[in-house]
C-alpha cells in the first residue's frame, strides 16, 4: 500500500494533512472500515511512518487519508510533532 501524493494545510500552529493512496495500489473493501481489522491498522501506521519521512518535525492536528473521492480515516493529532525516523 502506497501514498501516492499529500496536501498540507496550515491551521492555526499545526498543519491539517491529506494522504492520497495510490489508487493503483490499493483494492477498497467495505471491510477496511471494520475497527478491528489489521489492514485498517496498517494503513495508518503506514500513515505516521509516510509522514516521519516526507515531513519530519512538522506538528499535526489532524490527519486524513483518502482513496480516490472517498476519506478513508480522519485522524486528530492535536498538534502531535512526528518525529523523523533518524
Amino acid at each position: 500500500m502506497e501514498f501516492s501524493s499529500y496536501k498540507l494545510m496550515e491551521k492555526g500552529d499545526g498543519y491539517d494533512i491529506v494522504l492520497y493512496l495510490d489508487e493503483c495500489s490499493v483494492k477498497f473493501s467495505p471491510d477496511l472500515l471494520n475497527s478491528k481489522n489489521k489492514e485498517r491498522q496498517s494503513i495508518i501506521k503506514q500513515g505516521r511512518n509516510y509522514l516521519k519521512k516526507v515531513l519530519p518535525n512538522v506538528r499535526i492536528n489532524n490527519l486524513t487519508i483518502m482513496h480516490g473521492s472517498f476519506v478513508i480515516y480522519q485522524i486528530a493529532f492535536s498538534g502531535t510533532v512526528i518525529k523523523p525516523l533518524f
